[in-house]
């Protein structure tokens, strides 16, 4: 829903950093859980790719931690009822 408008027409040896990060700064700070779980998603896909030749490095991987602003702190949740 997120990843396939942006780099669903490419092939996974052309997907870069920077198409992985214009995927994820418009929701980073908007939505951090849905952000957090599609760049889990394109880590694993991109490991299996990794793995078996097609790629030679993981563009969700630690290349961009320093490019994507800090997520937000996650909501308190409520005490514990007695």
């Amino acid at each position: 829903m997120y990843a396939f408008p942006v780099i669903g027409n490419l092939r996974v040896d052309r997907i870069t950093t920077v198409d992985v990060l214009r995927v994820l700064s418009p929701m980073w700070t908007a939505k951090p859980e849905v952000a957090r779980k599609t760049r889990q998603y394109l880590g694993a896909a991109f490991a299996w790719c990794l793995a078996h030749g097609y790629l030679e490095s993981n563009p969700a991987g630690e290349a961009i931690d320093g490019a994507l602003p800090r997520m937000p702190a996650v909501a308190k949740h409520f005490r514990a009822m007695p």
